[in-house]
């Protein structure tokens, strides 16, 4: 994390570089009132960034951020359980799998393989690598 932030406060782009989305997708979700920050500029938790993963995640299969809002709204979901220590993911990289690619010389497609025999999401060449992933 850049800027002297402390582990559990994020400013809004460095929420935005961990979850690697736009800083667009992050002011949507505090818009529909999914996410709250505090006051401050270090205004966001560290259980944010993982709200803004599974969003992101939903988001991509097909279930909109404002079809979330308007379960939670309703009573029909909660996403207070992203508050336990369970359903922290991985921080991204500030190197891509192309970057990673080249540096351990791998080919890019082996990866790609590699990520589909464990039945995980295939990444893009340009996307950001997960600390887990190295």
């Amino acid at each position: 994390m850049g800027g002297g932030e402390s582990p559990t406060n994020l400013s809004e782009r460095a929420l935005a570089d961990l979850a690697g989305v736009p800083v667009a997708f992050v002011r949507r979700a505090v818009e529909l009132q999914l996410l709250r920050p505090g006051d401050g500029e270090a205004s966001f938790r560290v259980a944010d960034l993982s709200r803004v993963r599974l969003l992101l995640a939903c988001d991509r299969a097909g279930l909109p951020p404002d079809a979330i809002a308007k379960a939670v709204r309703e009573g029909r979901l909660s996403l207070a359980f992203m508050d336990l220590p369970q359903y922290r993911f991985a921080l991204f990289t500030g190197q891509t799998y192309r970057e990673l690619c080249a540096e351990r010389g791998l080919d890019f497609d082996v990866l790609t393989r590699l990520h589909e025999a464990q039945g995980i999401s295939i990444p893009g060449p340009d996307d950001p690598v997960r600390e887990d992933d190295l």
